[in-house]
């Protein structure tokens, strides 16, 4: 896969950046399957954990309901 090790950089920096509560951007992850987007989002998970990094899965039947989800928190 071209330009792999950069987008994984720049996502993992994106994070660490999210973590410590500075600026970050929203990630919008997209591919084929099999190509490790869900294996990144893990890795990074596994990484920030201890700084209070979560991950919360909707099913995409749900996700219509996102916005009221978050807006309750």
């Amino acid at each position: 896969m071209q330009n792999i090790d950069r987008q994984k950089g720049l996502i993992e920096q994106n994070t660490k950046q999210f973590v410590k509560k500075q600026p970050a951007n929203n990630v919008l992850l997209t591919g084929a399957r099999g190509i490790g987007k869900s294996s990144l989002i893990k890795a990074c998970l596994n990484a920030y954990s201890k700084d209070g990094l979560r991950l919360i899965e909707v099913d995409k039947d749900d996700l219509r309901d996102l916005g009221e989800a978050i807006s309750s928190i």
